[in-house]
């Protein structure tokens, strides 16, 4: 079962997610800009994938908790990702500063937990193996 701050992130990248849906309309992203739209759109849905799909993952068995971290370092790639198309928007002048600021914190927030949960992660995961919790089966 999902702890108090995974149930968290989750919401977190659900609300980046619909910011980004949000901010990607047409209007905004003009025809010749639809790619970095798209990305964005496909970046944001990802993130949201890979959080879910680790939480699922159980951390006392060393097979998926290598496959859930591997979960969570996609999701920080994809957050680093969508940091750098947020900003080339804003370079290409589709959004403004103080959009590419607002949307900016809602995917540093993302990545900044999802870094602190990755990191208790392998602390718990450390800690169950030096008291010699064998792994469920």
């Amino acid at each position: 079962m999902a702890d108090e701050k995974e149930f968290i992130i989750i919401t977190k990248a659900k609300d980046l997610a619909f910011h980004t849906y949000d901010m990607t309309t047409a209007r905004r992203f003009p025809k010749r800009h639809g790619k970095l739209a798209v990305d964005l759109m496909t970046f944001a849905r990802e993130i949201v994938v890979h959080i879910q799909d680790a939480n699922e993952l159980d951390i006392t068995d060393a097979g998926e908790f290598r496959e859930r971290r591997y979960e969570q370092k996609q999701a920080l790639s994809r957050c680093k990702d969508m940091l750098f198309l947020i900003e080339l928007a804003e370079r290409k002048n589709l959004i403004s500063t103080a959009q590419c600021a607002a949307w900016t914190k809602y995917a540093v927030e993302v990545k900044r937990m999802t870094a602190s949960w990755r990191k208790k992660d392998l602390e718990r995961f450390t800690e169950s193996r030096q008291r010699g919790n064998a792994p469920r089966r």
